[in-house]
Order: C-alpha cells, then structure tokens, then sequence
C-alpha cells in the first residue's frame, strides 16, 4: 500500500500558495461571510475576554468581527505579540476598532490570562478540528501554557480544509472551524 501521508510543510505550501492568489475583493466578501456567520451562530456569549488576532497574508479579516463584538457584544478584546525571545502574550485593545487596523495603546501591557474565546487564525484544517498555522508554534504554546479551558474558534475560508493533518502531542485542537460554507463544531468522540 502507498502512503499517501502529506507532510505539515507540503500542506502549508499548498494552502498558503492559494490564499496568496485571492483577489483582495474575494477575501473581503468571504472574510465578511465568515464573521456574519459566527456572529449568527451565537457561540460567543455577550461581555467575554477575547483574544482575536490581527490578519496578514489574504487571512480571514476580522475587522468586522472585531468591531461587533467591541460594540455590540460588548466584549473586551486581545490582539497577540511576539516578545523577542519567541513567546507569545495577548494585550488589550484599548481604542475603538479602524477599518484598517487592531492597535495598542500600551506600549507593553503584559500577560492577560483568563481570555475566554479565542479567535485562531489558520492555513490549513481537517475535520479531526486540526490546524495548521505558519509552523512556529506559538498558538500551541500559548494556548498549553495559559489557556487550557478556553473555546478556540478558527476561522478559514473552506478552500483551506484538507483530509488529514499529522498531529503531535503539543497540537492544540480547535473547539470550532468558521468557513463561508458552515460551522464545523468539535465533537469528544473524535
């Protein structure tokens, strides 16, 4: 029997070589898609910690999502930095959301824990609710450290699902997969 096992970087290469060629049109329309449809759903309860990142590279744009539940969730939110030494912490955001960006006011505002919800960026997903992000980690370790009684909520435009991601002891499962098409919901018998 062949193995037809693909690794995480050849996974990563392909779905990111895709997202690349989206017109800045498409991302907008599907990105706006994507948070209607976890707005809709209701996961997130009202006056929540949540840490959403800020998007690069044809990501989903959170923007509109951000500025939902600032507003009219009435949530308090964290975007992430990467310290020097390679660790990841979570600041509060401090000014109203842009159309354009998710900025600090705080230089360094330090560690927060006790976030609630966090919006997960992603390159590539399966159905198992694994995840491939842009292979440094930081998500994982975070998310192990801190995190652990937290809802992860991914969000990826559906051309990013493949069959099957090689996971490993410190990879940290989605509790959710938000795409234009549906949302994919965690079950324990997985």
């Amino acid at each position: 029997m062949v193995n037809m096992s693909i690794s995480k970087d050849e996974i990563r290469k392909e779905k990111l070589d895709l997202r690349k060629r989206m017109y800045a049109t498409a991302v907008e329309k599907l990105s706006y898609q994507i948070c209607e449809r976890l707005i809709i759903s209701e996961i997130i309860t009202p006056n929540s910690r949540i840490g959403i990142y800020k998007p690069i590279t044809n990501e989903v744009n959170v923007q509109h999502l951000a500025h939902w539940l600032k507003e009219e969730n009435k949530s308090v939110l964290y975007t992430p930095r990467v310290l020097d030494h390679g660790d990841m912490i979570f600041e509060k955001v401090f000014k109203p959301i842009s159309s354009l960006d998710l900025k600090y006011t705080d230089p360094l505002s330090g560690m927060v824990d006790g976030i609630e919800y966090f919006i997960i960026p992603l390159v590539a997903f399966d159905r198992k609710m694994n995840r491939i992000g842009f292979g440094k980690g930081y998500y994982d370790r975070y998310l192990n450290r801190y995190e652990k009684n937290c809802i992860k909520i991914g969000l990826a435009y559906s051309f990013q699902e493949t069959i099957d991601i090689p996971s490993e002891p410190h990879d940290v499962k989605l509790d959710y997969i938000v795409t234009e098409k549906e949302i994919i919901k965690f079950l324990e018998l997985q």
